[in-house]
């Protein structure tokens, strides 16, 4: 029986999104910017004018699970008076009791979570009010653990790769030579030698660990396959 060699010419790992053609963006609508939205509308009474929030968004606009955030906003008063600012969070809606300060750490939320923050801003006598636009926390694409250069012999070998947000991740080949192939739960590579010579030549494999929204991380291999007796790939 002839066995084929596998040599590892070189790899490296690299970070796959969905397309974005058929995955969703993290902004809840496609208003335009918030400039001057003020709440509490009317008109003013004496002299005294009321406060203006401007600008009012949550930064990063793009949310991950792993994503601490922050309010970025501009607020100002006709008359130059000082402006007392304060904030009150939302996830899915709902006031999260006691998260009122600028920012908002990412144990608060997770993938598919809705974020929106309510903003007031006093000058003493009037008070606006203004929400921000809603949020959504993104699927995070999954991390190659294995790293380059660190397979050794290909048969037996465990793929590893963890997603930060916790979900089942899918491993599968692309590109793969005849006989390799790999456990799709648990990443564990096998390869089965074969006695014809014609499945010879050089591959360009990727090993793919994908999560269940379809993100997915990519380790590619460049393997020879030669005949031979022994399957451990060479140095």
């Amino acid at each position: 029986m002839l066995l084929f060699l596998l040599s590892v010419v070189g790899c490296s790992s690299d970070v796959e999104l969905p397309d974005p053609s058929t995955y969703r963006t993290n902004t809840m609508d496609t208003m335009g910017d918030l400039d001057g939205i003020d709440m509490d509308e009317g008109e003013d009474e004496g002299p005294n004018k009321k406060p203006k929030i401007i600008n009012l968004r949550i930064s990063p606009q793009d949310v991950y699970g792993s994503t601490d955030v922050e309010v970025l906003f501009r607020a100002e008063d006709p008359e130059g008076l000082p402006v007392s600012t304060s904030f009150q969070w939302y996830v899915n809606q709902r006031k999260r009791l006691g998260r009122v300060s600028r920012g908002l750490k990412s144990t608060f939320f997770r993938k598919g979570d809705i974020l929106e923050v309510v903003m007031k801003a006093t000058d003493g006598k009037h008070t606006v009010e203004t929400r921000s636009r809603p949020i959504e926390v993104l699927n995070s694409p999954p991390e190659m653990i294995t790293k380059p250069g660190s397979l050794g012999s290909l048969d037996g070998v465990t793929i590893r790769a963890e997603d930060p947000d916790g979900d089942e991740l899918r491993f599968y080949l692309e590109d793969s030579p005849k006989g390799l192939s790999i456990d799709p739960k648990r990443g564990v590579l096998r390869y089965v030698a074969s006695e014809n010579a014609d499945g010879a030549g050089e591959f360009q494999t990727k090993i793919v660990a994908e999560d269940p929204d379809g993100a997915r991380v990519v380790f590619p291999l460049t393997l020879q396959v030669t005949p031979g007796r022994s399957s451990a790939p060479a140095p």
